[in-house]
């Protein structure tokens, strides 16, 4: 089939580059291009309330220092704000503030869109298939230690 030779690994950079290239297109055009390109992650997986930057880098498998970086930046722009927990004063959370949900709802819609511009080329049970896979190989980066094929700490995003 063409297109069989080019690598998992290329594949799966291009069908990121896809998702970020909507996604933030979405953003700049409701007024929000001020979010980092990898910006929306953070500001997406805080919909589910309140994280730690520690707990946040774990979810999604990027390093405490990038997690770190990139809530400066979204507090500074209004998108997250901090608060020290409640049950234990050195431990600051990071939430979203009102223009934080804002535009992850514009993030969403445009996830929304390339779904289902996918799902209008490929059959269901291959997307079915696509999604197995890749939680195969989420699984198996989430075995691999630093060193053996871990990379930086999957802060590449």
């Amino acid at each position: 089939m063409p297109g069989d030779d080019v690598s998992m690994p290329t594949l799966m950079s291009a069908a990121q580059r896809t998702y970020l290239v909507a996604i933030q297109e979405a953003l700049a055009g409701a007024g929000f291009g001020d979010v980092p390109p990898t910006g929306y992650r953070i500001v997406g997986a805080l919909t589910r309330g309140g994280s730690s930057v520690q707990e946040l880098a774990t979810r999604l498998a990027m390093s405490k220092q990038a997690v770190g970086r990139l809530a400066d930046v979204l507090v500074q722009r209004g998108y997250v704000t901090r608060t020290s927990d409640a049950a234990d004063r050195r431990r600051v959370i990071l939430l979203l503030t009102e223009r934080g949900g804002a535009a992850t709802e514009e993030a969403r819609q445009a996830i929304a869109t390339v779904d289902q511009l996918v799902a209008g080329r490929v059959e269901s049970h291959e997307l079915a298939t696509t999604r197995a896979t890749l939680r195969a190989l989420v699984s198996i980066g989430r075995g691999l230690r630093p060193g053996l094929g871990g990379g930086r700490g999957g802060d590449a995003s």
